[in-house]
């Protein structure tokens, strides 16, 4: 132990507010501009919780997305405007199988868990009394679905 003693931190309200919302804590310290204060181990600790579990998911959505893209790229402009050999056919085929596995399902699960969180909490706008999911009126969402109903379009058409 060598003079040392165990020392305990409850950070939850550090993290988040009584309602489950993010704290404001970080914002107050920095606001309040002591640097021992901000680089203290306790901090330093609730940082550390807050940005791990940001920065792995923001990674793989982007490392995702332009995973896809440059495969993309590459089925369809860089391949296609090469000689049509049976090698480059195949590169073609297997890019673009590529694409429509793992695109459509991830594009799909995305919807339909939009579209049940929206039923779930009621958040849907009603049309002549067809409910819409507000998600699927949001840029984003709407972008989504249309992604989603080209891809199956081109997947469809797509002479293999």
């Amino acid at each position: 132990s060598k003079g040392l003693r165990r020392v305990n931190y409850y950070v939850k309200h550090l993290v988040q507010d009584l309602d489950g919302q993010p704290s404001e804590t970080l914002s107050w310290l920095e606001d309040y501009g002591d640097p021992s204060l901000i680089s203290h181990e306790t901090v330093v600790m609730v940082t550390d919780i807050l940005w791990e579990g940001i920065k792995f998911r923001f990674l793989r959505r982007k490392i995702f997305f332009l995973w896809s893209i440059c495969l993309f790229l590459v089925s369809q402009s860089i391949l296609s405007a090469l000689e049509r050999t049976e090698a480059i056919q195949a590169a073609i085929f297997v890019c673009r199988t590529l694409i429509y596995a793992t695109a459509i399902p991830k594009l799909l699960y995305d919807q339909v868990k939009l579209v049940c969180e929206d039923c779930k909490t009621g958040y849907v706008y009603r049309a002549c009394r067809i409910p819409i999911p507000q998600s699927l009126l949001e840029w984003q969402g709407g972008g989504s679905l249309i992604l989603l109903w080209v891809l199956i379009v081109m997947s469809s058409l797509e002479p293999f």
